[in-house]
Parts: C-alpha cells; sequence; structure tokens
C-alpha cells in the first residue's frame, strides 16, 4: 500500500516537474518571441523616420526652390 502510494507519488511529482519544465521552456520562447516583435518594430519605427524626415527635407528643399520663383 505505501509503496504504491510512493510510486503515484513519484509518478505525479515526474508528470508534474516535466509539464513545469515545457510550461517555462513555451513562458521563453514566447518572451524571446515578443522581444524580436519588439526589436523589429523599433527598427521599423526608425525606418519610417528616417523616410519622413527624407522627405521633409526635400519639401523644404522644394518650398524654398517656389519661393524663389514667386519673387
Amino acid at each position: 500500500m505505501i509503496a504504491q502510494l510512493q510510486a503515484d507519488n513519484k509518478a505525479a511529482m515526474d508528470k508534474y516537474e516535466a509539464e513545469s519544465k515545457e510550461l517555462r521552456m513555451n513562458t521563453a520562447l514566447k518572451l524571446k518571441l515578443a522581444l524580436l516583435q519588439l526589436l523589429f518594430l523599433n527598427q521599423s519605427l526608425y525606418q519610417v523616420k528616417a523616410v519622413v524626415q527624407a522627405v521633409t527635407f526635400r519639401l523644404s528643399g522644394l518650398e524654398g526652390r517656389i519661393e524663389c520663383l514667386l519673387k
């Protein structure tokens, strides 16, 4: 009886440890994926910022040319 309870307890503990390990690995993978997504978003935002700055620079140059032509 006691041996059976000990065996059942060990089996339950082994199952718990395996599931716990899998959960930790899944959580770590999800966190890494989220970090990669944030890094990609951050890089994308810098690229968009660079494009906006370039367009703004070109527009300000065009405004200056138009003002010169209108004078």
